[in-house]
């Protein structure tokens, strides 16, 4: 008996440090997604600003097939470590919800 009390005295010491550890992940997963979204945002003003300035050339389509080009090109990684920081987030949320499971299963033994 005296066993499990113990057990749960720690679980709920450790339930808070568990949830700062969730939020100090899930701050760090937003900030870094914000930067990635404002090197793409900066990447699409360069973008279109090429591609007006295409239009003032002789061979407009070449220019703007180089224009989407460079883009594509530029946006690549920014993609990958998006899709990498999506599946960190996934991650992290599936763990938040393991978390309340064993919290709720805690709770009713």
């Amino acid at each position: 008996m005296k066993c499990i009390q113990t057990l749960i005295f720690l679980w709920v010491i450790a339930l808070p440090v568990m949830a700062q550890d969730f939020a100090m992940r899930e701050q760090d997963l937003a900030r870094q997604m914000a930067t990635l979204r404002q090197a793409m945002d900066a990447i699409d003003n360069r973008q279109k600003e090429a591609a007006r300035a295409c239009w003032q050339r002789f061979a407009v389509n070449d220019c703007l097939i180089r224009v989407r080009r460079e883009k594509r090109e530029l946006l690549e990684p920014l993609r990958q470590q998006m899709l990498h920081l999506d599946a960190a987030e996934r991650q992290l949320r599936l763990d938040l919800r393991d978390q309340r499971l064993q919290d709720k299963e805690a709770a009713r033994d």
